[in-house]
């Protein structure tokens, strides 16, 4: 069926689908509601802004990744120990701001 153009909106083609229970030729009520028209300018709202340079983003992936692998020479040489520069590396990374983990693609 199709919707009375309203506000301005032309009509819309709306399908229904019912339970297999309902005889062939049975009149169904359908609400249907307008939606809202918006205006066209939508509020402007300022976006966080997050200085990392390429630079900065690259020396954090590096640390990671030494501290990454230091991780492994400790698992291998004195397991309880590899923990540690896991956590370091894990709380490195997840105490920033999310705004700044957000920006750095390469940690």
């Amino acid at each position: 069926f199709a919707t009375p153009a309203t506000n301005g909106q032309p009509s819309q083609q709306l399908f229904v689908t019912v339970q297999q229970a309902v005889a062939a030729g049975s009149t169904i009520a359908v609400q249907y509601q307008v939606p809202e028209q918006r205006s066209a300018i939508a509020p402007q709202i300022p976006l966080p802004r997050v200085d990392v340079n390429l630079a900065d983003d690259r020396n954090a992936m590096v640390v990671s990744w030494w501290l990454y692998a230091a991780g492994w020479c400790l698992a291998i040489c004195c397991p309880p120990l590899c923990i540690i520069p896991w956590c370091a590396t894990a709380a490195w990374y997840f105490c920033r701001p999310s705004q700044t983990r957000a920006a750095r693609v390469q940690q």
